[in-house]
């Protein structure tokens, strides 16, 4: 098929250019050609030749078939809840381009489902923006069967609930997470993968709350994961996160056991931190604002704190645990039963074809072996 035969849908390549809310000129300048030569492709009344078409992928965080086939409607404007509180359009381009990779993703998630006859049924319900969070909050860890449990594996336990959750890094000062509920994919969560593993999660339980209370599509800045300047929505995700991760009585009963004191070390608190699977910021201002410990004694410890680098087992590859068991056992599924090209299945990973070969050909000797 010649380039002027290849079916290019300008409401597609419109509709790239819009989710990440790029100004025509600034897409031109990237390409060095006209802005009038964006509208024209747009319009339908031009198409881009092939290289084009490459950078345009690259630019706007999609893959090829994003301009080939009508896809789903993205969410509904953005809003951008920012403790700095700058813009949307504000971001920079590696931030906007991440919130666009998200959407790619779910869409790829959503068509690996479609393929092989999987499709999940999303197990959570919106809920009335008039239930107390502290109320959401416990019903969900029942829910979740954590009782009074800390919230270990959450994201594996939203997943199995048929949320979609992503991580990818965010340029630092940018955001921590964003969140929608779309029509075909169900509730869908991005969280800054630079972030550490315990703010990771406080992020992912405010998302979560958002999705529950079904509030617009929010990127959200979490300064600290405290709720004294939250307002509005945000305060509901704020009291939901603290509640979820940090149970009253349960904390108050952890404390006690351990034989705590108001002026506990840091090292202590950074132990319960560690075993509630929250960062050590977290885990402070909750003692705080339960009184176990004076107001503003964790930024005290803090601020003279020297984390001791430990060294850990390794983990599944990075890319793996960014993009979560269960797109990957699909995408190499998938593959297996020829719905996807080796192309189509390194694009989805995120890797090279040779290191998408690798593991591909790894997973079948395995499956043989079983």
């Amino acid at each position: 098929m010649t380039n002027n035969e290849r079916i290019i849908l300008g409401a597609q390549l419109q509709q790239a250019r819009e989710i990440v809310q790029f100004l025509p000129e600034e897409v031109a300048n990237r390409l060095g050609i006209q802005p009038d030569e964006i509208i024209n492709w747009e319009i339908g009344r031009a198409k881009p030749n092939l290289r084009q078409l490459e950078q345009l992928a690259e630019i706007y965080g999609r893959e090829i078939d994003y301009f080939l086939k009508e896809t789903p409607s993205p969410p509904a404007k953005v809003q951008f809840r920012s403790a700095t509180k700058q813009s949307f359009q504000e971001l920079s381009y590696e931030a906007r381009v991440a919130i666009a990779k998200f959407d790619e993703w779910c869409r790829t998630a959503y068509e690996l489902d479609s393929l092989l006859g999987t499709i999940r049924l999303t197990e959570i319900e919106h809920i009335p923006s008039s239930k107390s969070p502290i109320d959401l909050a416990r019903e969900q860890r029942e829910s979740l069967g954590l009782d009074e449990r800390p919230a270990s594996k959450l994201r594996e336990r939203l997943t199995k609930k048929g949320v979609r959750i992503l991580e990818l890094p965010i340029p630092h000062g940018q955001f921590s997470g964003f969140s929608y509920w779309h029509q075909l994919y169900g509730p869908c969560i991005l969280i800054n993968a630079k972030e550490v593993p315990g703010r990771k999660n406080f992020t992912l339980a405010h998302e979560y709350a958002h999705r529950l209370y079904n509030h617009p599509p929010l990127v959200c800045d979490i300064a600290e994961e405290k709720v004294l300047d939250s307002i509005g929505d945000e305060q509901l995700a704020d009291i939901f996160a603290v509640e979820f991760l940090l149970p009253k009585h349960s904390v108050y009963e952890d404390f006690s056991r351990r034989g705590l004191s108001k002026t506990t070390s840091i090292q202590d608190i950074g132990k319960m931190a560690g075993s509630w699977y929250v960062s050590i910021q977290a885990m402070g201002y909750r003692l705080e604002v339960l009184t176990l410990i004076n107001r503003g004694y964790t930024n005290e410890l803090l601020a003279s704190y020297q984390p001791q680098i430990r060294w850990k087992p390794p983990k599944a590859p990075r890319w793996q645990r960014r993009l979560g068991k269960t797109f990957v056992s699909n995408a190499l599924e998938a593959y297996y039963k020829g719905h996807i090209s080796l192309g189509k299945l390194a694009h989805s990973l995120g890797i090279p074809m040779r290191k998408a070969l690798e593991i591909a050909e790894h997973g079948l000797e395995k499956s043989k072996h079983q």
